[in-house]
């Protein structure tokens, strides 16, 4: 892996405050430096204009495996059964859906084939960020809202069944920092040197800012309903990220991991040339599609060990307050002094969401 210094002796740096969901004053702060990279540069730059334009965060998808006790396999598995009924309903009643609806092929919605059969649904629901769906554009504010909850609400659950009873040192746990009507740049041909299969403890890549699964994510799911179309592997570069939380594999592991990925890729003929060294493969279009994660920064609040950091977080799933500072000088901020336990949560959340849904 190559990556291109930006020659750029300045700071940058992100903090992250978060909040109980029931008590905002109970707060945690969490620090984290920008690479001294091209693309990390570009990143916090994209990052700090998300927090300037006030976009609209997703507060409704931020914690993925984290064991939350407020929100168990049961409470997720109510909320899918809703989503699916509310769907359903809005399929029987919109025309323009021409009764559209999610047949109920499984004995349990929390086994795996069935969440992505509900995956796929969304897909087709929601369509491409370059070719959105006459679903979503036709369907009411409600509709529109229980689509994107149909996405969340999938994710949330596949992460929570693969960590289920595992310690809280060795989860694979992320933190999700997104927005509605991001801006999005394509990705220059040099970002894709910047690809790794590996990520560490409290660092920060690039959030996937398309619709789909990436093919590590395809591959990691075995998921046989998500169309050749809908695996995409990171093209685009946004103000938008996650963080990881889980453990670094070692190198045997990463030898092991590109290996089957390879495999799996060949057996589904999505390799059309390879990279030596494999960071991207090239499809039959000649966009280059990169393999792994993008880190453009990393953790540098201090801790003693990874459980009793996170014991200190599991407590607070909750972000408040997003900042971003250049040599220790505010660039641009923003708070949302809201959670998912607000008893009009979902209210406040369409209310939020309606200016920026697609129209007719």
């Amino acid at each position: 892996m190559e990556i291109h210094s930006c020659g750029d002796e300045r700071l940058n740096t992100v903090k992250i405050t978060l909040a109980d969901p029931q008590d905002n004053k109970d707060t945690l702060e969490l620090d984290f430096v920008a690479e001294d990279t091209v693309i990390g540069k570009r990143w916090f730059n994209m990052a700090t204009q998300c927090l300037e334009d006030n976009l609209q965060f997703e507060k409704n998808f931020c914690w993925l495996s984290w064991p939350d006790p407020d929100r168990d396999l049961d409470f997720l598995r109510k909320k899918l059964n809703r989503c699916v009924d509310l769907l359903n309903k809005h399929g029987q009643e919109n025309p323009k859906w021409n009764g559209y609806t999610i047949h109920e092929k499984w004995n349990d919605i929390l086994e795996y084939d069935a969440l992505n059969q509900l995956h796929h649904h969304f897909e087709i629901l929601m369509g491409q960020v370059w070719d959105i769906s006459p679903y979503m554009i036709t369907a009411d504010d409600e509709t529109k809202y229980q689509i994107r909850q149909l996405n969340n609400l999938v994710h949330e659950t596949q992460s929570r069944l693969a960590v289920n009873d595992l310690p809280l040192e060795i989860l694979p746990a992320m933190t999700v920092v997104s927005y509605l009507n991001i801006h999005r740049e394509l990705f220059d041909d040099s970002y894709y040197d910047s690809f790794d299969l590996n990520r560490n403890f409290g660092d920060i890549f690039l959030h996937y800012t398309q619709t789909g699964k990436t093919p590590m994510e395809a591959f990691t799911d075995d998921d046989d309903h998500v169309g050749d179309e809908n695996i995409n592997a990171l093209r685009y570069i946004s103000g938008e990220y996650n963080l990881w939380w889980g453990r670094s594999y070692t190198e045997e592991q990463v030898a092991e991991r590109k290996s089957s990925l390879r495999k799996w890729l060949n057996k589904r003929d999505l390799i059309k040339s390879e990279h030596p060294d494999f960071n991207y493969y090239v499809d039959e279009r000649g966009d280059k599609q990169g393999v792994g994660w993008v880190r453009v920064g990393r953790l540098t609040t201090p801790y003693n060990t990874r459980e009793e950091l996170m014991r200190k977080m599991l407590t607070r799933l909750n972000i408040v307050k997003l900042q971003t500072f250049t040599d220790d000088e505010l660039q641009a901020e923003n708070t949302w002094d809201y959670s998912w336990a607000d008893k009009d949560y979902e209210e406040k959340q369409i209310e939020l969401l309606r200016p920026h849904f697609p129209r007719e």
